[in-house]
């Protein structure tokens, strides 16, 4: 009895039952071998072809490690879990975690109904970074009140800091386009520090320009305004603490409905208010002015001089004015002595006085 040599080789995959010795595979080594590398190929093609339907097939699995595509969106949804979830998370050594490309749409789309749409965390660098060819962030405030972008620097940093290396655009820009007169492009509120702080190693500390415009009739023209129960600006510098100029108006204005419009004040040897012009005129006043060194001064019946002592004191080259506040026929004040005794002055009459004088007088210098 001939064995059969296709007895023991196993079925194939298409076939649950032996063929007849008239359909068996070929017998010979050359043929045996070139049968299996027809079915190892046919095999790998097979699988080539379905990961290829799998990374290109909406409904099909992400693979780690290749491309994925589809034509639809992808939602990963873990609302039914309880408690704090986090529903995606990466993680990279080095480079970039998540990063999300458009070439006309929107990179990363963060929304929250109640929380926050996109958080950036980094402990020693940049919690988030965005750069773009009109805006590197942008922060759009959608209800009545609240901030388009908020910046808080806990107790140690800086809230919001803008930083410009190109002439004519500044580190941080406000830009308010409301036509209210207290619609500010830029405001500054400190609890019990400076609502603004503007510092400069070499410049001005801080700049305002402001262009003329009719609000309800009224021009406003305010390169810096500033609003306050104690102090609506204040301005410290090495050479100026506040600069105003103006072209054909008022370099620094100042208002008030009680008190002093403009208080100025001089520690040590300092001058409290300096004014000077090249051709115009330095200090122009309309109204009353007041100075402490001046007042009025009694002489007594039968005296030719009177001592004054002066706040401040009187040095020799101060200029000493005085004149009697009645006639007294014949009698006229003489001269004024500055520094007479020393740090006074002293009033000097043509002859001694018969009644009770009042007279007024004033220090310059």
């Amino acid at each position: 009895m001939t064995s059969d040599p296709t007895a023991n080789l196993p079925l194939s995959p298409a076939t649950e039952t032996a063929r007849p010795l008239s359909e068996a595979a070929p017998t010979s080594r050359r043929a045996l071998l070139g049968s299996a590398a027809a079915a190892v190929a046919g095999a790998a093609a097979a699988t080539l072809a379905s990961a290829t339907s799998v990374k290109a097939a909406n409904g099909g699995a992400l693979l780690i490690g290749s491309p994925n595509s589809g034509s639809s969106s992808t939602l990963l949804d873990v609302m039914g879990a309880s408690g704090y979830t986090l529903a995606f998370q990466v993680q990279a050594t080095n480079g970039v975690g998540v990063e999300g490309d458009t070439s006309s749409g929107i990179g990363v789309h963060g929304t929250a109904f109640g929380g926050t749409g996109v958080r950036g965390h980094s402990i020693s660098s940049i919690g988030v970074e965005g750069t773009g060819g009109e805006y590197g962030v942008k922060g759009a405030l959608s209800g009545l009140s609240g901030y388009g972008v908020y910046g808080d620097g806990i107790d140690t940093g800086t809230g919001v800091e803008g930083v410009s290396s190109s002439i004519g655009h500044p580190g941080v820009r406000g830009v308010n386009t409301n036509a209210d007169a207290d619609a500010a492009g830029v405001s500054g509120d400190g609890a019990f520090g400076p609502g603004v702080k503007g510092t400069s190693a070499g410049s001005t500390g801080v700049i305002g320009q402001a262009m003329t415009y009719g609000v309800y009739g009224q021009a406003m023209t305010y390169g810096v305004y500033g609003t306050s129960d104690i102090t609506g600006v204040e301005g410290v510098g090495g050479v100026r603490g506040v600069h105003g100029h103006s072209d054909q108006g008022s370099g620094v204005v100042a208002t008030t409905v009680k008190g002093w419009a403009l208080e100025v004040q001089a520690t040590g040897t300092g001058t409290g208010v300096h004014a000077e012009s090249a051709g115009g005129t330095a200090l122009d006043v309309t109204g009353k002015v007041v100075f402490n060194r001046s007042g009025r001064a009694t002489i007594a019946s039968g005296k030719s001089s009177l001592v004054v002592t002066v706040p401040g004191g009187v040095a020799a080259t101060s200029l000493c004015f005085a004149t009697l506040t009645v006639f007294r026929s014949g009698v006229s004040v003489a001269a004024v002595r500055p520094n007479y005794p020393a740090g006074k002055m002293t009033v000097y009459l043509n002859k001694a006085i018969g009644a009770r004088t009042v007279l007024s007088w004033v220090v310059l210098g």
